[in-house]
């Protein structure tokens, strides 16, 4: 949780205010943003996936549905993903 919200602090401090930003740009100009919203993403699916899995290791009933369903397995991890956000 603690890097998650370091890395969403980063994409919103780059140069912010305009007059003295809080982080200052250091490459090219969208590169630095570019980079934190891909590992802000990536850490957003990871943690849906890793509460997927829990749900599947210690649920015998959802682990038997997944099983069975793509479709049901589908519809939890978008809602594990959505209780993460």
């Amino acid at each position: 949780v603690v890097s998650s919200f370091l890395v969403l602090y980063a994409y919103w401090t780059i140069n912010f205010p305009e007059g003295e930003p809080i982080t200052k740009r250091s490459g090219p100009s969208h590169t630095e943003r570019t980079c934190l919203a891909i590992v802000g993403w990536v850490m957003l699916i990871s943690s849906g996936l890793g509460l997927l899995e829990m749900d599947f290791c210690t649920s015998r009933a959802i682990a038997r549905r997944m099983k069975r369903s793509l479709g049901y397995g589908l519809v939890h991890g978008l809602f594990r993903t959505s209780e993460v956000v």
